[in-house]
């Protein structure tokens, strides 16, 4: 409504018209002051001809500023005095599950009001502490964001952080001198103000698009929103959080691997292993055995992990790569690195130094897998042999025998017997 004007476009309003537009515009941005006042208005007529209020009031609020005093390391409650030791061990899991909850709280209020801009977190943390601090010495509530209070400064028309000064001047300016005309404002005038403000954020054209491209995406948002409806918005945003987090932890224990036989350009075969995700101790179980089974399905044949999207490993990794190459230096199997960074190979090294091959080019790999053949002993031969001409045993148990009878003269039954 704020944008309505009373001229045409395209053509320059005279003086009637400015005014009119301005009084629109004044009218859009003030509509929750507005709203307020009428409704207080109506309650206080309720109240002046002695009758009862249909309205749910705010009630009296206490008016002036809280005194400028050091934080009290004590205080007594109930006749009884209460040490800030106990205040802690009250508190228990609050003192941290507050600044965090207030942190991450206050990055998605800005998130969802930056329109696209850059967002600094460790800004906004800094602005959090100071704020608390400074607080701590006017007795005030722990300070963070609201996505209530900034949804309706949004819908009101502001732009710049001039508003919250404003704000703070009000609200000042309110406790100082008007807190006896704020018993007489309605609660539901209040949520009305906030519902309005907030029901436009919600963006359900966004699920369609959600459930095509990401689907467990959309379950973290559900979850979210569900969470937010049920426990509050602080608690929902904490286990949208944990969700992602999750979704972010599984490829790194669980990540893709790429199986591929390669040729050299003299055609020596070799397997290659590529990992797509870092080496890091979540994943070394998973990428060990899943190199093991390559292995032992082509064993006659080198073996290399490529680590080109390898960008850091662990000691628990390098613990678990050494395990792997003793395995398959038992079975007389090669297994070779290559495109591994700087940063891996020294920790590689950092517990195995001999056995540990690695290469920088894909040409010297394919030159030394070229000069040092794989060599099979007496028995491999064999038993290589032997699953060329029957098959593999699982074929030859599988194989039918048809019994027919022969009729034998005296002679054929004289050379059996």
């Amino acid at each position: 409504m704020k944008d309505f004007t009373v001229h045409k476009k395209n053509t320059k309003p005279n003086k009637n018209q400015k005014i009119i537009n301005y009084g629109i515009w004044l009218m859009s941005t003030s509509r929750n002051a507005l709203i307020v006042i009428a409704c207080s208005g109506i309650a206080y007529y309720y109240v002046s001809q002695g009758e009862e209020s249909p309205f749910l009031l705010t009630g009296s609020v206490k008016s002036g500023l809280p005194e400028f005093k050091v934080p009290p390391t004590e205080t007594v409650l109930n006749n009884k005095t209460v040490t800030f030791v106990e205040m802690v061990g009250d508190l228990g899991s609050s003192i941290v599950l507050v600044p965090i909850i207030a942190v991450l709280g206050n990055v998605a209020i800005a998130k969802a009001f930056a329109s696209g801009a850059t967002i600094d977190a460790t800004q906004e943390l800094f602005t959090l502490s100071m704020c608390n601090i400074i607080g701590s010495f006017f007795s005030s509530m722990p300070i963070t964001g609201s996505f209530s209070r900034s949804a309706v400064n949004h819908a009101s028309g502001v732009q710049t952080p001039l508003g919250g000064i404003v704000t703070g001047v009000m609200v000042l300016l309110a406790l100082s001198f008007l807190t006896p005309s704020f018993a007489y404002i309605p609660k539901a005038s209040l949520g009305a103000v906030i519902v309005s403000a907030v029901i436009f954020m919600i963006e359900y054209e966004v699920v369609k698009p959600m459930w095509k491209s990401s689907k467990k995406d959309l379950l973290c948002t559900c979850a979210t929103f569900v969470a937010c409806l049920l426990v509050g918005v602080e608690y929902g945003i904490l286990l949208g959080v944990g969700i992602n987090i999750v979704f972010l932890l599984y490829p790194s224990a669980r990540p893709t691997i790429y199986v591929e036989k390669m040729k050299t350009t003299n055609g020596v075969e070799y397997v290659t292993i590529t990992p797509g995700n870092s080496l890091y101790f979540p994943a070394v179980d998973f990428i060990k055995t899943s190199v093991a089974k390559a292995g032992v399905s082509s064993k006659h044949l080198a073996v290399v992990i490529d680590c080109r999207f390898i960008l850091g490993a662990d000691f628990t990794a390098a613990k678990g790569i050494a395990a792997l190459i003793n395995e398959f230096y038992l079975r007389q199997q090669p297994l070779y690195f290559s495109n591994t960074r700087p940063e891996v190979v020294s920790v590689f090294e950092g517990v195995m130094q001999q056995d540990f091959k690695y290469f920088s080019t894909k040409e010297e790999l394919e030159k030394y897998i070229e000069d040092n053949p794989l060599e099979l002993d007496e028995t491999e031969n064999l038993i290589s042999y032997t699953e060329g001409y029957l098959g593999t045993p699982s074929s030859c148990h599988r194989r039918n025998v048809e019994l027919k009878e022969v009729n034998c003269d005296s002679d054929c039954a004289n050379r059996i017997i």
